[in-house]
């Protein structure tokens, strides 16, 4: 069992870079994991297309004012 099974995890900013890598950290330690992002809806499919994102989930962009 890893340290964030049955955990859930929300990730602002999760589609590319550093949010990226957190995402796919807590994916790899066993977390659900939800993540947002605001301008690269490629990045964020490309994301949760990947094998190990069975977990994954991205929201809606977000709109900034």
């Amino acid at each position: 069992m890893t340290a964030f099974h049955n955990k859930s995890v929300l990730v602002l900013g999760g589609s590319r870079g550093i949010g990226a890598a957190i995402v796919r950290r807590f994916v790899a330690d066993g977390a659900s994991v939800v993540f947002s992002y605001s301008g690269s809806p490629q990045a964020a499919e490309r994301l949760v297309q990947r094998p190990a994102a069975r977990r994954c989930r991205r929201t809606a962009p977000i709109a900034m004012r």
